[in-house]
C-alpha cells in the first residue's frame, strides 16, 4: 500500500484518504490485541488500498468486528455476515 508520497507530511496536513490509512495502519500493528472494531474502513480509500486491506486483514489471527455499507468488501472478505436490523443481529451469507 503506498501510504504517502512524502513521509515528512504532517499528520494535520493529510488528505482524508492519507489520514484514514495511517489510522487503518496503527490498528492493524497492535500485537495484542484480540478483537478488531472497524467502523467503515473503506471511507476513503481507492479501489486498490480497499483490495490491500482486504488482504491484511486476512492475514490477522484474531477476530474483526466491521461495520460498513461496502457490501462487496464484506462478502469478499468476511466469513461470516450479520445484519442488524429492528434490534435483531441476523446473520446473512
Amino acid at each position: 500500500m503506498d501510504m504517502f508520497v512524502d513521509l515528512s507530511t504532517k499528520i494535520k496536513n493529510l488528505s482524508g484518504g492519507e489520514f484514514a490509512k495511517l489510522a487503518l495502519l496503527k490498528q492493524l500493528s497492535l500485537d495484542h490485541e484480540t478483537i478488531l472494531l472497524i467502523d467503515q474502513p473503506t471511507n476513503y480509500l481507492d479501489p486498490e488500498s480497499v483490495i490491500t486491506l482486504a488482504k491484511m486483514l486476512k492475514d490477522l489471527h484474531f477476530t474483526c468486528i466491521i461495520a460498513s455499507h461496502n457490501r462487496k468488501f464484506l462478502t469478499e472478505f468476511c466469513q461470516s455476515n450479520c445484519l442488524i436490523k429492528e434490534q435483531k443481529l441476523l446473520t446473512i451469507d
